[in-house]
């Protein structure tokens, strides 16, 4: 009876054991990256095929998510680390300054300088060949709207926003605003003599039914702004200002992961899989774009850090939100 009894009480003490070492090893934090779907996930594609090191107890947890709800990720203090678009990025550190929080998200480096490309039936030399045309284009109220408004505004060329083609003008370029890349090519297919602003991927599948790229718009922004790099940061990586501080070799590691990266998407060879990296692997998302090898040269990953982009992330903020000033303190320079 005794053994028996002994039994029962070695066999309770194994499972609160079990129990115990079980709590033990899930005891874990995790760091989150998002990052949008689009050009941005291209940035950190060897991040999601191979992952970074990490401390020990510390995942990494990688999630592509859809491009409108990266906001709402980052306001909602959701992730540690995020790509998204630098004046979303800017309005939320000024939102949250204002709010009295004492560790925003700040700027650590860029991600991409611009995939925007006029296309048609001819290529045009600049611009101003575009006065008198019409152009499909999407993005309304957003960075492909206020490029070409800027861009056409430093060659003295006014935007005329219409809604139906007949409604054109000279002397203006003409802007039709649709929902999207598929509505702009089939515009094209309809109207030979109209042009179309896309982005890469979607400059790809036009061209694939007879159109060319008509202009560089980060060419054209380089022209107009005189600026040194061709295009502008479009999206740019943040990172909680408390998160840096307490983890700053993940941070390192994480942008060093990024700058080598920007060798491996620019290889043809590599091009042809990234898309696989992409929607599959253990970070990645099966929704996610599908980038034909020839597109992805033209979504412009450019990694640069804090120290090197500010000025061209100035000039471009400046521009994008008209604001006289860009407040230093959503600049954070980290050495890696």
């Amino acid at each position: 009876m005794k053994k028996k009894i002994l039994s029962i009480i070695l066999a309770i003490v194994s499972v609160v054991s079990c129990f115990a070492l079980t709590a033990c090893s899930n005891n874990t934090n995790t760091v989150r990256i998002v990052v949008p779907d689009g050009a941005p996930a291209l940035s950190v594609t060897t991040v999601i095929k191979d992952g970074i090191k990490m401390p020990q107890d510390t995942k990494l947890q990688i999630d592509i998510v859809k491009a409108d709800t990266i906001t709402s990720e980052v306001t909602g203090k959701k992730c540690d680390i995020a790509i998204l678009p630098s004046n979303a990025a800017f309005k939320i550190y000024n939102d949250s300054v204002k709010n009295g929080d004492k560790a925003p998200y700040v700027m650590l480096a860029t991600a991409t300088y611009g995939n925007l490309f006029v296309v048609g039936k001819t290529t045009l030399t600049s611009i101003s060949d575009l006065t008198g045309k019409i152009v499909y284009s999407i993005g309304q109220g957003a960075v492909p709207h206020k490029i070409l408004e800027k861009v056409a505004g430093l060659n003295s060329i006014e935007l005329n926003i219409i809604t139906d083609k007949k409604d054109a003008i000279q002397g203006k370029i003409n802007v039709i605003f649709v929902s999207d890349g598929l509505e702009v090519n089939t515009n094209l297919k309809e109207d030979a003599t109209a042009f179309g602003l896309l982005g890469e991927p979607a400059v790809t599948g036009s061209k694939k039914q007879g159109n060319v790229v008509s202009l560089d718009v980060q060419a054209e922004y380089q022209k107009a702004t005189n600026s040194t790099e061709k295009g502008y940061p479009q999206a740019v990586v943040v990172a909680r200002k408390s998160f840096i501080e307490s983890n700053g070799e993940i941070i390192k590691t994480f942008l060093q992961k990024m700058v080598a990266n920007m060798d491996y998407v620019n290889n043809k060879d590599n091009q042809k899989t990234i898309t696989d990296v992409l929607k599959g692997n253990k970070y990645g998302n099966p929704s996610a774009t599908t980038f034909p090898p020839q597109s992805i040269s033209g979504c412009n990953i450019i990694v640069k850090s804090t120290k090197t982009a500010k000025q061209d992330v100035v000039t471009f903020l400046k521009t994008l939100t008209g604001a006289p000033k860009i407040a230093d303190g959503f600049f954070y320079e980290i050495e890696y």
